[in-house]
C-alpha cells in the first residue's frame, strides 16, 4: 500500500495526492482521538472516490447501508496526527469549529510549474460541490459549500490563479419541517430524522399538520462560480483542460471522482466546444451584477443597462471587444424572464411589484426597508377567484394524487391532462413555474442543490390558506370545476 500521508514522500508529484485527499477529508471527513480514527461517507454513485483515496490510506471500506451510503473508516494515530497537522478538527460540524477551518498552507508548494491548490480544490469540491444549470439557458454554476472564512481563501487562491474569474459567496438555506414546538431538519428524499425512530419519509398529512420552513443555515455559505464564461474558465483550470482527467493517476491514485467531472464535461462540452465558447455574453455577466446591486430597488431595464456595461468591460480586457454588439443584451422580455431564472432557480434576486411594475432586487444586499406600496405576489388568485393557469393546475395535481410527485412524472402528467395546449407547456415554462412554487414555499423540493429534473416535489399543504384563504377542501371543489377536464 502507498502511504500519502505518514510517511516522508521522496516523489514531489505524490504531493498532489496529498493536496487531493486532504481537500476531500476536510470536507467529507471526521476524525476522533480515542480511539484514533478518520471517518468518512459517500452514496453510493460516489464509492469510487473512497476506494480511490484508500489507496493511499489502508483502511477499510463498507456499504451500502439502508440509505444507499458507503463508509470509510482508517484506525492509525499517526495519520489522525497529520491530518490534525493540516487543519482537521474534530467535531468541524459546529459553529465555531467551522469559522476557524482555513486550508493548509503546503497548498501553495509547487510541483511542475504548478500549485497544489487545483488539486486540493478538486478534493474539497468532491466532497462539498456540486454543478448545475444549463448551458443553453446560460446558467450554468460550479458551487462550493463551507464557512465563510474558509470559502474566502479559496475564493482569494482562485482569483490569484485565474486572475479573469468572478465569483460571489451567498447564504445556504436549509429546508425544516416544524410541527407545534419541534424542529426537524430536512434530508435528500424528504426525508426527517427522528430519535429513537431513524429516518422517516414525509406525508401529506405531515405537511397539512406542520409546515416547511426555509431558514438561512447559522453558518455554511456558497461559494458560487456562475454563468458558462465563468464555469468554463473554472473547468479547464481545475480539471487542467483535460477531457480525460478522471483517467489520471499518480502512482496508481486518481485525484479526481468520475460522476462530478462526467456531469461537469456534459454540462460544457468538450475541449474544441469550450474554446470556442470562452467570450462571454450578457447571460455570462448577469450573474456577476447581482452582487453589485446596491441595497435599493432596480428596473429591470437599469440592471439590463448595467450587465451590458459589464460585458463590454470583460470583452475590452479578454481583446474581443468587436464582439460585444452581437453579444450585449438588446430585448428587455427576453432579459426579464432571464431574471426569473435566476429569482426562482438561483434565488440570487427578488422582486415587489408596484401595480403593473416590478421592482429587483438583490438578495445578498436586499433593501432594508421594503414600501408599503410594493407587493410580492403571485398569481392563483384575482379578483374573480381562482385563476385557470399552470401553476393551479400543478397545485390541483398534487392534491388529487396526495403524495410526493418527481419532476418527469409531473410533466407528463401536465401534458396528459389537456387543459393546456402543448404550446404552454414546453419544459422551459414548466420549470419557471414549479421553482416559483417552490419560492412561495408552496411546493417542498427533495434537495437544494439538486438540478430541478432531478427534484421530487411534495405539496405543503399548509401554506394554501395564506394565498387561497379557503381550507384545502374548498379548494379542491374549486379546482375541480375550473379543471374538470382533467384526465
Amino acid at each position: 500500500m502507498l502511504d500519502v500521508f505518514t510517511q516522508k514522500i521522496d516523489d514531489d508529484i505524490l504531493w498532489r495526492v496529498r493536496a487531493y485527499v486532504i481537500g476531500f477529508l476536510l470536507a467529507d471527513g471526521t476524525i476522533r482521538t480515542k480511539p484514533y480514527e478518520l471517518a468518512a461517507a459517500q452514496n453510493s454513485k460516489d464509492r469510487d472516490i473512497l476506494y480511490n483515496i484508500n489507496k493511499g490510506l489502508g483502511g477499510k471500506i463498507n456499504g451500502p447501508d439502508d440509505a444507499d451510503k458507503y463508509y470509510l473508516n482508517v484506525y492509525n494515530k499517526n495519520l489522525v496526527l497529520k491530518l490534525i497537522e493540516y487543519g482537521m478538527v474534530k467535531a468541524h460540524s459546529k459553529k465555531n469549529v467551522a469559522e476557524s477551518l482555513l486550508p493548509p498552507d503546503f497548498i501553495t508548494k509547487r510541483v511542475n510549474g504548478q500549485t497544489l491548490i487545483r488539486d486540493f480544490i478538486r478534493g474539497f469540491y468532491e466532497g462539498d460541490g456540486w454543478i448545475t444549470g444549463s448551458y443553453v439557458r446560460g446558467d450554468t454554476s460550479f458551487r462550493i459549500l463551507g464557512p465563510l472564512n474558509f470559502l474566502n481563501t479559496l475564493k482569494d487562491l482562485i482569483t490569484q490563479e485565474i486572475p479573469v474569474i468572478s465569483s460571489f459567496i451567498t447564504s445556504e438555506k436549509k429546508q425544516y419541517y416544524i410541527r407545534g414546538d419541534k424542529r426537524y431538519s430536512i434530508f435528500s428524499k424528504l426525508r426527517i430524522y427522528k430519535k429513537g425512530y431513524g429516518f422517516y419519509k414525509l406525508t401529506p398529512t405531515d405537511l397539512e399538520r406542520g409546515e416547511i420552513k426555509v431558514l438561512e443555515h447559522p453558518w455554511l455559505k456558497i461559494l458560487h462560480f456562475a454563468g458558462n464564461f465563468n464555469c468554463i474558465r473554472f473547468f479547464n483550470w481545475m480539471y487542467e483542460n483535460n477531457d480525460n482527467f478522471d483517467s489520471f493517476e499518480i502512482k496508481g491514485i486518481k485525484i479526481c471522482g468520475k460522476r462530478k467531472f462526467r456531469k461537469a464535461l456534459s454540462l460544457l462540452g468538450d475541449e474544441k466546444h469550450r474554446k470556442e465558447k470562452l467570450a462571454p455574453n450578457w447571460k455570462d455577466v448577469l450573474p456577476d451584477i447581482i452582487p453589485l446591486l446596491g441595497p435599493r430597488f432596480y428596473r429591470a431595464k437599469e440592471i439590463m443597462a448595467l450587465t451590458n456595461n459589464k460585458l463590454q468591460k470583460k470583452l475590452e480586457s479578454l481583446e474581443l471587444d468587436y464582439l460585444f454588439e452581437s453579444q450585449k443584451a438588446t430585448n428587455l422580455d427576453k432579459f426579464r424572464n432571464r431574471l426569473k431564472y435566476i429569482e426562482f432557480l438561483d434565488n440570487l434576486i427578488g422582486h415587489y411589484r408596484e401595480f403593473h411594475n416590478k421592482h429587483y432586487y438583490s438578495k445578498i444586499y436586499p433593501p432594508s426597508k421594503i414600501p408599503l406600496q410594493f407587493k410580492r405576489t403571485i398569481d392563483l388568485v384575482d379578483k374573480n377567484g381562482i385563476k385557470k393557469n399552470i401553476k393551479n393546475l400543478i397545485i390541483y395535481i398534487f392534491i388529487l394524487e396526495n403524495r410526493s410527485i418527481n419532476f418527469n412524472e409531473l410533466v407528463n402528467k401536465l401534458k396528459s391532462s389537456l387543459v393546456f395546449s402543448k404550446n404552454s407547456l414546453f419544459l422551459k415554462n414548466i420549470k419557471l413555474n414549479l421553482m416559483e412554487l417552490v419560492s412561495f414555499e408552496i411546493l417542498v423540493i427533495d434537495d437544494s442543490h439538486k438540478v430541478i429534473e432531478d427534484q421530487e416535489f411534495i405539496l405543503s399543504a399548509s401554506t394554501l390558506y395564506n394565498y387561497f384563504h379557503k381550507n384545502l377542501n374548498q379548494i379542491k371543489y374549486d379546482l375541480q370545476i375550473i379543471f374538470q377536464n382533467l384526465n
